[in-house]
């Protein structure tokens, strides 16, 4: 089954979750737009099935899911020497290590 262009918003929003830019710049300073083929070929590469708009829409579904099931952000970016809250619900029922990673590579617990 081909997918129509009003499946196009379903699949750009899989596409831009699973990493795949919307758009970009060039080395020419050139605004470039990842299309519905190239966000399908992206994504196929990547070993994702996006042959119909149920699989899409599946798949998308799947991923908000996850997302909202965690507990904590998977990484989370912060300016060095500033400080930083995490807001933990429900932390005392998941025990977790924390491991932190530097820039660096220095690591500490």
């Amino acid at each position: 089954m081909s997918i129509g262009a009003r499946d196009d918003g379903a699949l750009g929003a899989l596409a831009e979750t699973m990493g795949v830019l919307p758009r970009w710049r060039d080395l020419a300073g050139v605004e470039q737009v990842a299309g519905p083929d190239t966000q399908r070929a992206l994504l196929a590469a990547m070993g994702v099935p996006v042959s119909s708009e149920a699989e899409i829409r599946e798949l998308l579904e799947e991923h908000r899911a996850g997302r909202t099931a965690r507990r904590i952000p998977e990484e989370i970016v912060v300016t060095a020497g500033a400080d930083t809250r995490i807001s933990l619900e429900r932390a005392q029922d998941f025990p977790t290590l924390w491991l932190i990673f530097r820039e660096t590579d220095e690591r500490r617990p």
